[in-house]
């Protein structure tokens, strides 16, 4: 990509030594590019071919982990130790559906309040981050965006969860380029230097 005068291959390794050249609004083009071309455009082509293709939940992992830089983004560092959760949450809540914060009831811990969100972040993101398993709850490729599948288990859509997160994603970008001296600009920034830098 041409980025501020300078040709970007959108690789850390390959553009590490020309990142100085972009401005603020160079480094928000850089992020739209790498994200479409390394997380949105392959799971869109998975789903798509997925009639031919084992897809399993490769996608909704890769949307969770997807869910899970971009929030570092929004917070402006790595999540520290114990804060994972809470910056995926914020992101989700802020810039995603609102169906993912309806309450869910979870009768393996019936006492304590969920919602979508928390299934989300506890049973798909980090069953499958850290045991190669959906812990409860289904993922579908038809029917509505969230809902409870006639087991009483939450589901969702994995077309529709991509899409969010792709329309989360640019409705952030697009908040972070509206005042470059803003908080939210500034935590974008501070970020995107602790991860592409010279």
């Amino acid at each position: 990509m041409l980025i501020c005068g300078h040709e970007y291959t959108l690789y850390i390794d390959y553009d590490r030594g020309y990142f100085h050249l972009l401005d603020f609004y160079g480094k928000l083009e850089y992020m739209r590019g790498r994200v479409d071309r390394d997380l949105v455009l392959p799971c869109r082509f998975l789903l798509q071919n997925q009639d031919c293709i084992a897809v399993g939940l490769l996608v909704p992992g890769l949307v969770c982990a997807g869910i899970s830089a971009a929030a570092t983004f929004l917070h402006g560092s790595q999540a520290g130790r114990g804060q994972d959760r809470n910056i995926f949450v914020q992101f989700v809540r802020r810039y995603m559906h609102a169906d993912l914060q309806h309450p869910l009831v979870d009768p393996r811990k019936p006492n304590r309040p969920r919602t979508y969100v928390d299934w989300l972040y506890e049973d798909i993101r980090c069953g499958l981050s850290h045991g190669f398993a959906l812990e409860w709850g289904h993922i579908e490729n038809l029917g509505p965006y969230v809902g409870l599948a006639a087991s009483g288990q939450p589901q969702i859509n994995q077309n529709e969860l991509l899409e969010d997160f792709v329309r989360g994603w640019h409705s952030y970008l697009g908040e972070v380029s509206l005042n470059p001296a803003a908080n939210l600009a500034q935590d974008f920034e501070k970020r995107f230097h602790e991860v592409f830098h010279d």
